[in-house]
């Protein structure tokens, strides 16, 4: 997780698979519902080849992406 200074929160969570699933998303689900307006976003990284957003504020993006240029 990161933390700005208006104290909003970024969370990401790192997947070993090709494809992420709503079970695989119930962390980030739970912490959204908890944190309320604070939840800024948050990202599931995993071996897959296609970015999208998952829900409201939720998103999931290919690992790879971090070090390939488009």
């Amino acid at each position: 997780m990161l933390e700005c200074d208006d104290g909003g929160l970024l969370a990401f969570e790192v997947k070993a698979a090709g494809q992420v699933a709503e079970r695989d998303m119930r962390h980030l689900l739970k912490l959204r519902e908890a944190l309320g307006k604070r939840f800024l976003g948050g990202f599931a990284l995993y071996t897959g080849a296609n970015a999208y957003n998952f829900a409201e504020r939720l998103h999931v993006f290919p690992i790879d992406q971090l070090w390939t240029s488009a």
